[in-house]
């Protein structure tokens, strides 16, 4: 699994869990060599930004009350933070050379507390607001190079429509019979499953589906398949999320039908979070037990409907899009072209630019990130029904 590939499923894994975007920093400051960081969210309507600090990590306690009381009105960085939202940018080439070598921050406080290098991932939150995730190095370190800029720039608009998942579920969350009723109304069939197995929610998708009884069935709150190999595949991942195996990865299995019928295909990803404690106000209670967040698609009754999603979330083009939510429907690229009325060399160039665009390098992989953002497409799917 690539690096990039490792983050982006912990990045759309984050509005699911209460401690989220607290791993989230950890594992960017380890992919680029920060020693410290914050996750902020940032108001820039008024005369003075106001600033909310979402997770602060590496940071002491002893340098955040100087900089809140002596140096936060003063700051330079912070009249160039907003026009900067979208791209990553490090500070010695967000100000210029002379404002560093005379202001009082750069020469006084960042040498005190040995702060130094810092690398900004900014991006728009709402009207005037900006989300950034800061990550410092100690003073005299190396700066950031190119390779961890273009990494972030990559990540940087999934960040965005991570944190806008988060902002979204969170609202719901307060309303548990709104969530319900909202991801009801899902064309995705969602089920969440709890550490034992069971089911803790299925929407009306997921329970049509179910009512079927081809391959599928919901017994009580117990998830039935016929197929042994797929229930043995689902109890592995299961297990694998209430152990709280961070390598537990996102699968695509297939689950044959008696009736003889295309498969169903079921994507298995971690989506709770594994604090078991984790209060109702955080996490809510529709969540607070499940440990997988599995979509089925029907290829027959219900196709998971995902080409809009994918292309606002990864930059694709209609007809990307288009091959992307066949292969996630278990498609291979030759039906797809047969279907599509496309020859199987269009098929394998637009692959290729879907690769590109997702940084994957096989179906595998492409299968595995598709996967990883259906939760978060999920969530604000759910917000915009809730919303209406």
């Amino acid at each position: 699994m690539s690096d990039y590939e490792r983050l982006l499923g912990i990045i759309y894994d984050a509005p699911w869990q209460p401690d989220g975007w607290a791993v989230v920093l950890r594992e960017l400051r380890r992919a680029v060599g920060a020693t410290g960081g914050h996750i902020l969210d940032s108001d820039f309507s008024g005369s003075a930004p106001v600033r909310r600090y979402l997770v602060q990590q590496g940071v002491p306690k002893e340098a955040q009350a100087d900089y809140d009381a002596n140096w936060y009105d003063r700051d330079p960085r912070w009249r160039y933070g907003a026009p900067n939202a979208g791209q990553v940018v490090a500070d010695h080439e967000q100000l210029p050379a002379e404002v560093r070598q005379r202001d009082g921050l750069y020469q006084e406080y960042l040498p005190r507390y040995d702060f130094g290098p810092l690398l900004s991932v900014p991006f728009a939150t709402g009207a005037q607001r900006i989300g950034s995730v800061q990550l410092l190095r100690p003073n005299r370190a190396e700066l950031y190079g190119a390779a961890q800029k273009r990494l972030l720039q990559a990540l940087l608009p999934h960040l965005q429509r991570a944190m806008a998942a988060t902002m979204r579920v969170s609202a719901l969350l307060s309303d548990q019979a709104g969530l319900e009723g909202a991801l009801d109304r899902l064309d995705a069939a969602l089920v969440l499953l709890a550490s034992d197995g069971t089911a803790t929610f299925a929407n009306r998708q997921a329970r049509r589906i179910a009512g079927i009884g081809d391959g599928l069935r919901l017994q009580g709150k117990r998830l039935l398949l016929d197929d042994r190999a797929a229930r043995k595949a689902l109890d592995r991942q299961i297990a694998d999320a209430a152990n709280g195996n961070a390598a537990a990865s996102p699968l695509l299995v297939r689950a044959k039908r008696p009736s003889g019928l295309p498969d169903l295909l079921l994507h298995i990803a971690p989506a709770a979070p594994t604090d078991a404690t984790a209060s109702d106000a955080t996490a809510g209670r529709l969540f607070a037990a499940a440990r997988i967040c599995l979509f089925i698609s029907d290829p027959v009754l219900s196709p998971l409907p995902a080409a809009d999603a994918l292309a606002c979330a990864f930059g694709l083009t209609r007809a990307e899009a288009k091959l992307a939510e066949s292969l996630l429907n278990g498609m291979n690229r030759a039906d797809y072209a047969r279907h599509a009325g496309l020859s199987i060399n269009t098929v394998k160039r637009q692959l290729e630019h879907v690769f590109a665009k997702t940084q994957t390098s096989s179906q595998q992989e492409l299968i595995a990130v598709l996967t990883r953002s259906l939760a978060a497409c999920a969530a604000n799917a759910a917000a915009n029904e809730r919303a209406e």
